[in-house]
């Protein structure tokens, strides 16, 4: 009986030592994986070739060699820990893109294994994550600082321009912002716009990416134009004293306060065109000011040559195209889905009720055509709303749940391949850690060494975290 018992007991405890085991090796996965991923120098974090994305690369090897079953846990885990330094890494869009190029990675290797559906699917949800970080941190700590205190500035006397006399938001593009000249003029808005664009364009590139993340500051300043372009539209739909809403209220729509104030829209500084006007010659000026954004976006690299400016601005397009259209093909609802697909009946009806006559187009619509399209205000733009492109502006200072973000996220996997080709090799996975993984774990070594206190013990767990990219595949 004695002797059963003692075996017992020693079953127990080499259960006991085996978990403890299992528990050391996976908090090295965890801690080379993502705790100490981006510490210490940038050799450890690595940016280009073989270098980059490592933690992707220490991921797929662990769960290569534990096989689905355990390999998915053990992953699992590290992924909720991903969650958590992104959501600790608020205007760091440097963290972010390390993060997302690694969920990029680990989602080339496994997309195409049923078994990791969930995995695949936990990676993707942190990727998209990553991007709208990198691009919060330009939209709401470069972009809207400065739009809201130079709009703020223009109105005096008003509580918001007292405010940002006193007070100045952390963003350093906000306390650089140039004051507004006393005539502000269509050419001193693009350009307004076009020196934000650069100070977010030197923001990314300086957040040291690597060659996968590279990828994302071309996809992240579209959406920041698609932004700007809703901004600019949504303004002139909604007029420069509430016009616009108080169209919305007679036909039945509510237009919620801009973020900029109540019945406030962007200001003279931002507009490039006169506020509260609308006219061909205003459709004119926006196609200038299209024009200027597409330039800007191809000498920047954050478009191809040749892209379509109806792709990258939809609503100053469609905009620019109602306001130029011959008045006797206004009320065609395939004109309305063909020529001017991104604005609602109601906002045609809301324009064309504010249409001035000026040189270029010397008549306003007849009350018979505006009756006509009042009538069909019930049609959706091409997303499939009657919302009026006032209140999606709105959304543009806080509600990112949008196309951008869902089914519309710009999904980049496609190019990781032409991108890095050393790191879409199976090689990264199935064959033993290299000369240059060692290196990675001694570095990793380096920076949890006890001796300091006097310690100068092995550190076991990165031996058991070799053992295990060394054994043979489960």
């Amino acid at each position: 009986m004695t002797q059963l018992q003692g075996e017992r007991r020693d079953s127990a405890q080499e259960d006991m030592l085996s978990a403890m085991l299992q528990e050391l090796q996976e908090g090295a996965v965890l801690e080379s994986s993502v705790y100490l991923a981006r510490a210490g120098n940038s050799q450890l974090q690595g940016r280009k070739g073989s270098k980059a994305c490592r933690p992707a690369r220490r991921l797929l090897r662990t769960l290569h060699r534990l096989g689905p079953g355990e390999g998915q846990r053990v992953v699992l885990s590290a992924l909720r820990a991903v969650e958590v330094q992104l959501e600790g890494s608020a205007g760091d869009a440097s963290c972010a893109a390390f993060w997302w190029s690694n969920m990029l990675m680990l989602r080339y290797h496994l997309d195409s294994d049923p078994e990791l559906e969930l995995l695949v699917q936990k990676a993707k949800n942190i990727e998209v994550s990553a991007f709208r970080k990198v691009f919060t941190t330009v939209w709401e700590g470069l972009i809207l600082p400065s739009v809201i205190l130079e709009s703020a500035a223009t109105e005096p006397g008003s509580r918001s321009s007292a405010f940002s006399a006193t007070f100045s938001f952390g963003s350093a593009a906000a306390k650089r912002s140039p004051q507004s000249p006393a005539h502000g003029g269509e050419e001193v808005a693009i350009q307004r716009w076009l020196d934000l664009l650069d100070q977010a364009h030197r923001m990314l590139a300086g957040a040291h990416f690597d060659d996968i993340a590279a990828q994302l500051e071309p996809e992240v300043m579209k959406q920041v134009l698609r932004r700007i372009d809703q901004l600019i539209v949504g303004s002139l739909v909604r007029g420069s004293c509430g016009e616009g809403q108080r169209q919305g209220a007679a036909s039945g729509s509510s237009t919620p306060d801009s973020a900029l104030g109540p019945t406030h829209s962007l200001s003279q500084p931002f507009l490039p065109f006169k506020p509260g006007l609308v006219s061909f010659g205003v459709g004119l000026q926006l196609k200038l000011a299209m024009t200027r954004l597409l330039q800007w976006a191809t000498e920047t690299g954050c478009a191809e040559e040749g892209s379509v400016v109806a792709d990258l601005l939809p609503c100053m397009a469609s905009c620019a195209s109602l306001l130029m259209l011959p008045t006797d093909q206004l009320a065609d609802p395939a004109t309305h889905a063909k020529v001017f697909p991104e604005l609602c009946m109601r906002d045609v009806h809301t324009l064309l009720s504010r249409f001035e006559p000026d040189d270029f187009c010397p008549t306003a619509p007849e009350a018979g055509l505006l009756t006509i399209i009042e009538s069909q205000i019930h049609l959706p733009d091409r997303r499939g709303t009657t919302d009026s492109l006032s209140v999606r502006a709105t959304n543009v200072f806080g509600d990112y749940e949008d196309e951008c973000f869902g089914e519309g996220y710009p999904d980049l996997l496609g190019r990781v391949e032409a991108v890095a080709p050393q790191q879409t090799s199976a090689d990264v996975i199935t064959e033993p850690p290299d000369a240059d993984s060692d290196d990675d774990l001694a570095q990793l070594e380096e920076l949890v060494d006890r001796k300091d206190h006097g310690m100068s013990a092995e550190l076991q767990r990165f031996e058991l975290l070799r053992r295990l990219w060394s054994a043979t595949v489960v």
